[in-house]
């Protein structure tokens, strides 16, 4: 998020999920754009890296662009923060934060003077606190809290890990998605990916673009979009508009010494790799749907959104609607291409940044144990043993029959390891990848491709190629 320009968050409360950039970044040297976000409150409302940074031109310029603001961090988090560009950028700012969470703050001359850093929960002080500052009294603070430490310019290295600033770009927003106090009108950046993956052995991708290799089996929270609120008529009332909480979960199954994805599971609706049909349940039995619009009301019968099923090349395409201001958005698209016998893969696309602090589960952005556990690099692997769910199945909402399959195709009584290939084999599964990819020097299609020759290597034959282009090209 940007607050850039006079005055432009001043006094704001704004939630947010990723980073925050405040102040001046035309490089005017005017002095015109003071207070960009002073007395403002920022709730950061998703756990991961945060870049908190101050933008000016020069002397003058985003004069005391954070003074008195407050920065709340709801999840554990790796915060850096950068309060050395424009004039007394930082003086007063409170930062509140939950345990587990490393804070580190670079400082200029007098740009952080009476900074606090508080625990989010009384007592909980479970968490790491640095300043860096390169003469002065900006860090003096830290004198007042045993959990604070000042660094000299010298050991200037962030103390809590992979530097993360500048960070991703900072994101326009319009009226619809956040206020018109959000001013980008300065700004040249585009809007981040919001595009999710599951494919093959199975191998994630997030929303913000960590990419990982699940070594695990059974039932996982996938994506999950909650704590979001529509405003409905209330037919009874016609006059008072009441408020329905928008819940939704979509549950995967990954099965096999390679784990590969088995089934998913969304409300009614629920397809396997046993046959590739889609069942709906209709309120007495699952029944086989090709394609339809399920509507979704609370227990009044109020109607809140629904779901599109249809037909894309080679499997089905999702769209999830909600109501928004007496008509209807699109949240998030959801492709899900699958071969009988084999394996499922999906992609899931979301309509709007705005969404994004609304989403959990496995795909969603800003997650602590992908930025600590993969030592701040985007590739890796991982158990998600914080999105495993150990009911059943069918006490997910899931089918009996469904949960049978998945028994069935579980490995038992070994790891889940990973399979040695040698390098003729590999260069032998690169040549069939590449029939289904074709040859590209993106960075995404690279790791598309090497994706590919690990579910080769691992057994996943010629089809793991074809399901994984398709995957990549939905639209």
């Amino acid at each position: 998020m940007a607050c850039i320009g006079s005055q432009a968050c001043r006094r704001a409360s704004v939630s947010l999920a990723g980073d925050l950039f405040v102040g001046d970044t035309d490089g005017s040297t005017s002095g015109t754009n003071p207070f960009a976000g002073r007395l403002a409150n920022f709730h950061f409302t998703t756990a991961g890296n945060h870049c908190v940074q101050t933008l000016g031109g020069g002397t003058g310029v985003a004069q005391s662009a954070l003074r008195d603001a407050t920065l709340t961090f709801e999840q554990p988090s790796n915060v850096r923060m950068l309060c050395q560009q424009g004039q007394t950028p930082c003086p007063g700012v409170k930062v509140l934060l939950p345990r587990g969470s490393c804070f580190h703050v670079n400082c200029d001359a007098e740009s952080c003077e009476d900074f606090e850093v508080l625990p989010l929960v009384d007592g909980e002080t479970d968490f790491r606190c640095y300043c860096n500052y390169n003469g002065g009294t900006s860090c003096a603070w830290t004198d007042n809290y045993d959990y604070c430490e000042t660094l000299t310019a010298a050991n200037s290295s962030n103390p809590c890990g992979t530097d993360i600033c500048p960070g991703t770009s900072p994101v326009c927003m319009d009226e619809d998605m956040g206020g018109t106090f959000i001013n980008c009108s300065l700004l040249d950046a585009p809007a981040p990916a919001c595009d999710g993956s599951v494919t093959g052995d199975p191998h994630l991708r997030t929303l913000d673009g960590r990419h990982y290799t699940l070594m695990q089996q059974g039932n996982f929270l996938l994506w999950g979009f909650s704590g979001y609120e529509i405003d409905e008529i209330d037919v009874g009332n016609s006059s008072s508009p009441r408020k329905l909480p928008v819940d939704f979960e979509i549950f995967t199954h990954y099965a096999g010494h390679a784990s590969f994805t088995k089934g998913f599971l969304l409300v009614a609706l629920e397809v396997t790799a046993k046959d590739c049909l889609w069942h709906h349940w209709d309120t007495s039995a699952w029944r086989p749907v090709d394609s339809a619009r399920l509507n979704m009301a609370d227990s009044d019968g109020i109607q809140f959104g629904s779901f599109e099923l249809a037909k894309s090349k080679g499997g089905r395409k999702l769209t999830l609607l909600i109501s928004h201001k007496g008509m209807v958005r699109t949240l998030a698209q959801l492709w899900v291409n699958c071969r009988p016998g084999h394996q499922l893969s999906a992609k899931i696309k979301m309509s709007s940044p705005k969404d994004l602090h609304f989403v959990r589960g496995e795909l969603a952005p800003g997650r602590l144990s992908l930025a600590t556990g993969l030592g701040g690099e985007v590739n890796g692997m991982s158990t998600d043993a914080e999105f495993a769910v150990t009911s059943d199945w069918a006490a997910l909402g899931g089918s009996p029959a469904a949960a049978s399959y998945f028994k069935m195709v579980d490995t038992t009584g070994r790891g889940l390891n990973l399979m040695e290939c040698s390098q003729e084999d590999k260069e032998k599964h690169a040549k069939t990848c590449r029939k289904y990819l074709g040859d590209s020097t993106d960075a995404l299609h690279k790791e598309v491709m090497d994706d590919c020759i690990f579910d080769l290597c691992s057994g996943g034959g010629e089809t793991s190629a074809e399901l994984a282009a398709e995957i990549l090209r939905a639209e």
